[in-house]
């Protein structure tokens, strides 16, 4: 659907020849078709990055987003390695959700966690089934 704002946009002209009226010449105007093709493109990054901001806000926001912050702060394995967690911050680039209603999904998050021994960039991979989170990985 995008990928049409990319096809140059061109602006014909025709020309009449004094001798002959039959002929006809075109001339591309290249200038004014860059133009329409970077302002296109443009707008359709700004739409995809708004959609991503809005996902990962309305992600960090939700419920589903609290229960896996609280499935981290009981995960035995990770407090063993930094302490008791203090601080859990999501990283805008690493993440990604594919909720299914209320009952399934997934979660693929990156986060910056702080402990009491010490802090760590994680990334962790929770599933929800049945209306559960259960974390299935934590690199």
């Amino acid at each position: 659907m995008f990928a049409v704002a990319f096809l140059p946009v061109l602006k014909f002209r025709f020309l009449r020849q004094a001798k002959e009226m039959s002929e006809v010449a075109v001339v591309v105007n290249s200038k004014t078709s860059s133009k329409k093709a970077l302002l296109g493109g443009g707008i359709a990054v700004i739409a995809i990055a708004l959609f991503w901001v809005g996902g990962f806000y309305g992600f960090v926001r939700s419920d589903d987003y609290h229960d896996i912050q609280q499935l981290l702060r009981d995960h035995k394995p990770l407090t063993e390695q930094i302490g008791a967690i203090n601080r859990i911050n999501p990283k805008f680039w690493g993440f990604s959700n594919s909720l299914r209603g209320n009952e399934s999904g997934s979660a693929d998050l990156y986060m910056h966690i702080e402990g009491t021994r010490s802090s760590s960039t994680i990334r962790v991979i929770a599933r929800k089934r049945d209306g559960r989170w259960s974390i299935e990985r934590v690199n």
